[in-house]
């Protein structure tokens, strides 16, 4: 085995668009701080001919105004670009720049851009990071990851996951034919998701004058929303039940399902045929929001040089106390109060007097405390509002799928949390399945056939409200013998 180890580097000045086609290896695009065009590439090959220039295989040319980056498959490349010693191929350029990435199979990731994206991966991952931008993505059997990102976003798959978190802009659409939908934080005013037979988890923040659609033929969906958020939800579902878990108007109107929240707010439109329509509300979305506005205010500072950009972070210090006095009007505790108010003042007197030439990073610094005491005074509003799941044991559930590959050494790892675990089907299987082991251990025949049926009425009644599917429910009822 030989590492092959390439550096290229373009000055292309004057160049609006970058397109990037991939047969080689796993592509991290992100920014270049030089405004160069940087490739840098650390290849693993199984082969290698003396006198074999590796550097052949890219091909970068600037046609008029557009950079095209061509990376040629390489036969004697090692085919572990999914372990974690794989090959990697970096790719650094320009700021505001529109980028276009294409692949088959190897995985692209994107981190850091402020530009137009267009990516298209037919079978490999798709990773996203602390972008902005217009982004518009295509996949058939990838995965797709974004986190911290923003913008408008135009998202098509066929049959791979996505998992979205902390996510917020001015419009997202997903078109998908089987994929699981799962998208957490996100904080966009226009929302239209459609799906054939997956699943959707979608969990808004605090947004005015929202306009959502969601439809599925077979999926359930499932919408969270923050604890005074007000909303109408008209609901239309074919063979599918409609449960609203939160104080709410509920009505049928004309084989509608309408739920009803405080007056005006956002619009909600949702339509299943077999799939189980599911709203909620937990105390977690105001948590991330807040969140998510306290990160956008830390970078505000940190980027500022004018008095305009004061001016910005002082916007976005309005929100973030908004946000803050919403929580501590809902919680009745006086110490809990009293103990917000205390971090909310604190930041508002560092942020409101800094100085942008001078203080800068004394200000990051304390907002970063105040962040950190203000996540603990709404931790423990959520913990009392909410009670543990199982002694000892929090609600928060945090689900994993890693795709093995180079970045990092860890490949692409999606994680993130569900609250409602019994929604997540390998902790109703692994909690099942137990229950369904032991049943039969120290009973007499008559306990374990009640027990055993006891177990068949709850995987029906999971089946019923949509916590599983039918095929699921089909191996549960096989492994207690109540087919």
């Amino acid at each position: 085995m030989k590492t092959a180890k390439i550096n290229l580097n373009y000055d292309f000045t004057g160049a609006e668009k970058v397109e990037i086609e991939n047969h080689m290896a796993p592509v991290l695009i992100s920014p270049s701080e030089t405004g160069q065009f940087e490739i840098e590439a650390e290849l693993n090959l199984h082969s290698f001919v003396s006198g074999t220039d590796t550097a052949e295989y890219f091909n970068v040319n600037l046609f008029e105004k557009t950079v095209s980056i061509v990376l040629d498959e390489i036969p004697h490349l090692a085919e572990s670009w999914a372990g974690s010693r794989g090959s990697l191929v970096q790719i650094r350029v320009p700021q505001q720049l529109m980028v276009v990435a294409t692949s088959e199979v190897r995985p692209l990731s994107v981190q850091g851009l402020e530009c137009p994206l267009v990516i298209h991966n037919e079978n490999g991952p798709v990773s996203l990071e602390k972008c902005s931008g217009h982004t518009h993505i295509e996949a058939e059997n990838g995965p797709i990851s974004l986190r911290e990102c923003s913008g408008e976003f135009e998202i098509d798959l066929e049959n791979g996951p996505l998992v979205a978190e902390k996510v917020s802009g001015s419009k997202l659409e997903v078109e998908s034919e089987n994929s699981p939908l799962k998208i957490r934080q996100a904080a966009f005013p226009l929302v239209n998701i459609s799906t054939e037979n997956g699943l959707i988890y979608y969990e808004t923040l605090p947004v005015e004058n929202g306009e959502f659609s969601f439809s599925s033929e077979n999926g359930r969906i499932h919408l969270s929303v923050p604890e005074d958020f007000a909303f109408e939800l008209q609901a239309e579902t074919e063979n599918g039940s409609v449960t609203a878990n939160l104080d709410a108007e509920v009505i049928t109107e004309g084989g509608r399902r309408i739920v009803r929240r405080g007056e005006g707010g956002a619009r909600i439109s949702v339509r299943t045929e077999n799939g189980a329509v599911k709203i909620s509300s937990g105390g977690k979305a105001e948590f991330g929001f807040i969140s998510l506005k306290l990160a956008e205010l830390k970078e505000q500072i940190g980027k500022s040089v004018s008095e305009e950009d004061k001016e910005k972070a002082l916007r976005a210090l309005e929100k973030v106390t908004a946000a803050i006095e919403r929580a501590i009007n809902s919680v009745a505790e006086t110490n809990i109060q009293e103990k917000l108010a205390a971090s909310l003042a604190k930041l508002k007197t560092a942020v409101e007097e800094f100085e942008v030439q001078e203080t800068k990073d004394k200000v990051i610094k304390v907002v970063e405390q105040a962040g950190d005491e203000l996540a603990d005074g709404l931790k423990e509003i959520f913990r009392k509002v909410k009670g543990p799941f199982r002694d000892g044991e929090s609600r928060f559930r945090e689900q994993r799928a890693q795709f093995r590959g180079p970045f990092g050494g860890k490949g692409f790892e999606f994680h993130h949390e569900f609250f409602d675990p019994e929604s997540i089907k390998d902790y109703v299987h692994k909690t099942m399945e137990s229950a369904f082991g032991k049943a039969g251990k120290g009973m007499s025949s008559r306990e374990k056939s009640e027990v055993d049926e006891r177990s068949r009425i709850k995987i029906l009644e999971m089946l019923e409200a949509g916590k599983i599917t039918a095929e699921e429910a089909e191996r549960l009822l096989k492994a207690i013998g109540k087919e």
